[in-house]
């Protein structure tokens, strides 16, 4: 099922993607040719280095009231470069885009069959050009009945939310156990309005979740050891 889910996922990711509400030309070409470096829009390097990930990945995190140490691993991943759906190509647009999906597991939580299902959607601008184009990164998990908010978007290079967030860029910070992490994105719901899994989320480029606070609990958990696969 949870396999199902993801493939299902997937293919949204490619093909139930936002339009313009304006008639399409009918004269106009509805097939996107074979995509390359001229119509393609791929994922900003930023956000790929901190937010994508291949199987064979893990972290290994410690509650750091309780000592508890917990793990999250890649279960199946997928990375890849499609046209946009037909619908869209109806309008002429003859643009590719890159996305993501993949599946995470947790061993704390694997009783409750927790996992999370982490991926990237895509909102085409008009036309075909493929200058600040809008991704948005989404977490969907049994921990957020499967109705995250919007964890954060990138237009060219910008950050932004739209669920309350604070978004900060830190040069580094320091865990519990004298762990320097360096280069941080930091997501911060100060309101705990947010439908996400955590309620504040620290990422490293080339690392992915160095620290976060769980919304459920409270908790805060930190980095101490892991190994990453992009």
């Amino acid at each position: 099922m949870k396999n199902l889910l993801l493939t299902s996922l997937l293919v949204l990711l490619f093909i139930n993607i936002q339009c313009s509400k304006t008639p399409p030309d009918t004269n106009m070409q509805s097939t996107v040719t074979t995509c390359d470096s001229a119509n393609t829009v791929l994922i900003p390097a930023d956000m790929k280095a901190r937010f994508y990930f291949k199987e064979g990945t893990y972290w290994i995190f410690k509650n750091i009231e309780s000592g508890e140490i917990d793990s999250i691993w890649v279960y199946i991943s997928n990375n890849g470069i499609g046209p946009i759906s037909k619908k869209i190509h109806a309008y002429g647009w003859n643009k590719c885009y890159e996305s993501f999906i993949y599946e995470m597991h947790n061993k704390t939580y694997s009783q409750n069959n927790y996992y999370v299902n982490f991926g990237i959607s895509l909102f085409p601008k008009d036309g075909n050009n493929l200058n600040n184009e809008l991704l948005g990164i989404q977490q969907l998990s049994p921990m957020n009945n499967y109705k995250g908010s919007y964890h954060i978007y990138i237009e060219g290079e910008k950050y932004s939310n739209e669920q309350g967030a604070d978004i900060n860029f830190m040069d580094s910070i320091v865990t519990d156990e004298n762990i320097t992490y360096k280069n941080i994105l930091n997501i911060y719901y100060p309101n705990g309005t947010s439908n996400d899994i955590y309620s504040n989320m620290y990422y490293a480029k080339n690392i992915g979740l160095v620290k976060f606070i769980r919304s459920n609990d409270n908790s805060t958990w930190e980095l101490i050891r892991y190994n990453v696969n992009q």
